[in-house]
């Protein structure tokens, strides 16, 4: 470490040493499948709103068959035309979660490969001496 004027303040700043090789970070994909479940229950709730109001409206329609006023009726199935097409367009955000769900959940697997792999090869090298000094024993 050492202190480095940037400024008006002194900041201390990690030095690089030569020995230190790069580390390898592992990437995290908690945040993105984090916001990607949160848009998830966030549009299934818009859906369930959706299917509500229209169980709401076509309640109402069906008690308007009573009535001898027809004013309302257009307007209503107008309404459940509308209700019915926001519902088909929630499906199109549906999918693009679900394909993006699905690439990170890829990702992961791809990162869990990778260690395994690693782990494999480090068992590998390691298990003729175990074998070895068993069969000394």
């Amino acid at each position: 470490m050492f202190w480095k004027a940037s400024g008006a303040a002194w900041m201390m700043w990690p030095q690089a040493s030569a020995r230190a090789a790069p580390r390898a970070c592992a990437p995290n994909y908690r945040r993105p499948h984090w916001t990607v479940g949160r848009d998830g229950d966030l549009l299934g709730r818009v859906r369930l709103g959706l299917l509500t109001v229209e169980r709401a409206v076509s309640f109402f329609g069906q008690t308007l068959a009573d009535r001898p006023d027809a004013g309302w009726r257009p307007l209503v199935k107008g309404q459940m035309r509308n209700l019915q097409a926001l519902t088909v367009n929630a499906d199109f955000p549906g999918a693009r979660l679900s394909l993006t769900s699905d690439a990170t959940l890829g990702m992961i697997n791809l990162s869990q490969n990778v260690t395994v792999r690693t782990v494999s090869v480090v068992a590998a090298l390691f298990l003729p001496p175990i074998l070895i000094a068993s069969a000394m024993a």
